[in-house]
């Protein structure tokens, strides 16, 4: 007989849900808390263990089974709906969908997009899953969202280093060497490479693109574009 109802079931399975509809990656984790509770508790108000000829515990997995099936529609329900709303092919940055996203430097990823081959850039954290959407198949970012992989190879801390201006930076800057920076407006890496000579390139309104002083000629006229109204 499953245990009675308590207070942390439904605040653990609150949270572990919360956390798969923000991070993807969490729900195989949402799925281990809810599904085993869920089944039980189905099991305990719809089966008997004397029912018909299934075993509790095939009634278990048949309850799972439904609890699996309506987490994945709700989860897939929105893409379904509003097709046209959803990003298909990686690279549609410009897509309805990118664009009604506020916060995010769609502008600054399509100038990216149409930037050189051997262009180095160096992007801010938050950007970098938008980044890797615009960019697949042309070119890495600097970091992105998986923070484990950056870690080991040293990008998390770099990345670190250069939000804090932390003693050091401006030497592994130089062996970086990158082209473009794409920062979050306001941070202190933007003042320290304004005061370096960095020129501004394009932003968005949450977002500025800059260049280092020796790369700037080299871009195209019709790709220094003004400030958005902000």
């Amino acid at each position: 007989e499953p245990e009675p109802l308590r207070l942390r079931d439904p605040l653990l399975l609150a949270f572990f849900t919360f956390l798969a509809l923000r991070y993807v990656r969490a729900l195989p984790f949402a799925l281990l808390i809810a599904l085993p509770w869920s089944a039980a508790q189905l099991s305990r108000r719809f089966g008997s263990p004397s029912a018909g000829f299934l075993s509790l515990a095939w009634r278990r997995l048949g309850a799972g089974l439904v609890v699996f099936a309506l987490l994945w529609g709700v989860l897939r329900l929105p893409r379904r709906l509003d097709p046209e709303v959803s990003p298909r092919t990686p690279g549609d940055v410009l897509s309805p969908f990118w664009r009604a996203s506020r916060g995010l430097p769609v502008r600054c990823a399509s100038w990216l997009q149409s930037a050189p081959q051997n262009l180095r850039f160096y992007n801010y954290y938050h950007s970098g899953g938008l980044l890797t959407w615009a960019l697949y198949g042309q070119r890495r970012v600097f970091i992105d969202g998986r923070g484990d992989l950056h870690n080991y190879s040293g990008a998390w801390t770099a990345h670190v280093m250069f939000s804090n201006i932390e003693p050091g930076w401006e030497q592994s800057w130089q062996r970086l060497a990158p082209h473009v920076a794409l920062l979050l407006r306001g941070c202190k890496l933007q003042g320290a490479l304004e005061e370096r000579g960095w020129k501004f390139v394009t932003d968005d309104p949450d977002w500025v693109l800059l260049a280092d002083p020796r790369f700037y000629p080299q871009i195209p006229a019709h790709m220094r574009q003004s400030p958005v109204p902000r």
